[in-house]
């Protein structure tokens, strides 16, 4: 093959000596990949945060002698951090 294409080799060997030969650095799927990385980077984190304020939700349960403010039969703090860890979650699987 590489005798068939002489044209080929002399345009190339042109190019790169005057400088015009280009060479593409940025694809679309190395673009694509890049997304998908700070995508799934995005949802691991939320999931931690999430998990992390789930398991403070239940400690915070244990929490009976601070005489924190009760709603429903639990302190509000614990129904914060179990909706708001609930939320990161759910925002991390979608």
């Amino acid at each position: 093959m590489l005798f068939r294409s002489p044209n080929l080799i002399y345009r190339v060997m042109h190019d790169a000596a005057n400088g015009k030969l280009q060479m593409q650095t940025h694809s679309q799927e190395l673009q694509d990949l890049r997304g998908q990385l700070q995508n799934n980077q995005r949802r691991n984190v939320s999931a931690i945060i999430g998990g992390s304020l789930i398991i403070s939700a239940t400690l915070s349960l244990g929490l009976d002698g601070l005489n924190l403010p009760l709603w429903e039969g639990y302190s509000v703090l614990s129904w914060v951090l179990a909706g708001v860890g609930l939320f990161c979650l759910i925002r991390s699987v979608r």
